[in-house]
């Protein structure tokens, strides 16, 4: 489940696959349309059994009918979206298309993983066809993913029980973003203030124009299907770097802190996105599909624009 986990993970930050109109998502636009609403829980009264449903036109927080969104949204320029969100059905829909069309890059790996993930579920008697023994595993590994897999398997798990497993992932991911996007509440004031104090006004303003062109332009040719600033963040981890290269200030003095701080927390971030899923300079990890090569044009362009403007 480990690969599965880190594509949907990075895939709910990085951006989404465009949906094809040619292809055949099977009853999956219905199940997502379905899955927005609130959903209920009947038992039987002899037998005890539980019955899943939608309740019809009664929606939480996160969306609404005419809503085809989840997440948070800031345009301020027109195309690349600086939060984290994404259309409703991009998740549910890519997953389908992978599990099922046998030509999909990603099919194999999908699919082996689903066994192993199902191999799993059967070892601690958990039957993938039942949503109370879905919601049991997702709690026992902390794994919302199971949500996912179990709302694309129809030949699995009926079609009630299919969208309310849906509607769970659409609930946690729906926390998920708010958080994605509360950090970066705290990240952006925070590396602001430590360029104002170490690097000035004009060379952070010098580094965010220049990166909010990069980060426009990288969306442009992904047709606006992208989502987040790390193209930014990462030209001012690699404008620290070359402070620290530069300067050599050490810990000691508060400049010299702030500017090592930063330094340090740019490397960890880095080092782990490599480590999780390297690939070569410029290319896209194998395992997301995301194209890291923004984050190396981002360091790059950040250490060599301090460089000049210094």
């Amino acid at each position: 489940m480990h690969e599965l986990k880190e594509h949907m993970i990075r895939r709910r930050l990085g951006g989404w696959d465009e949906v094809d109109p040619k292809y055949n998502y099977g009853d999956m636009r219905f199940v997502i349309s379905k899955a927005k609403m609130m959903q209920s829980i009947t038992l039987h009264e002899d037998t005890g059994s539980r019955y899943y449903r939608w309740v019809e036109n009664r929606y939480p927080s996160w969306t609404s009918r005419e809503s085809d969104w989840i997440g948070s949204s800031l345009r301020p320029f027109g195309g690349n979206n600086y939060l984290y969100g994404f259309p409703i059905e991009a998740g549910p829909l890519e997953a389908y298309r992978t599990f099922h069309d046998p030509d999909h890059p990603n099919h194999a790996l999908w699919v082996k993983e689903r066994e192993r993930t199902y191999d799993r579920m059967a070892k601690e008697r958990l039957n993938p066809g039942v949503v109370a023994d879905i919601l049991a595993f997702a709690v026992l590994t902390q794994d919302p993913n199971i949500y996912l897999i179990g709302s694309t398997n129809e030949e699995v798990l009926d079609l009630e029980g299919r969208v309310f497993v849906l509607h769970k992932y659409f609930d946690w991911q729906a926390r998920f973003l708010t958080h994605a996007t509360a950090s970066s509440y705290y990240l952006f004031p925070g590396l602001v203030l430590a360029q104002l104090y170490t690097l000035g006004w004009k060379r952070t303003l010098l580094t965010w124009g220049v990166g909010i062109l990069a980060t426009e332009g990288i969306s442009a040719t992904q047709d606006g299907r992208l989502a987040g600033w790390s193209v930014i963040t990462y030209m001012i981890y690699g404008q620290f770097w070359e402070e620290i290269y530069r300067l050599r200030q050490g810990f000691f003095k508060p400049k010299g802190f702030v500017t090592n701080s930063v330094g340090i927390w740019g490397l960890y971030v880095a080092g782990e996105s490599f480590l999780k899923d390297s690939a070569p300079f410029l290319s896209p990890g194998p395992k997301t599909g995301v194209h890291h090569g923004a984050h190396h044009v981002g360091l790059i362009l950040g250490f060599l624009l301090n460089r000049w403007s210094h």
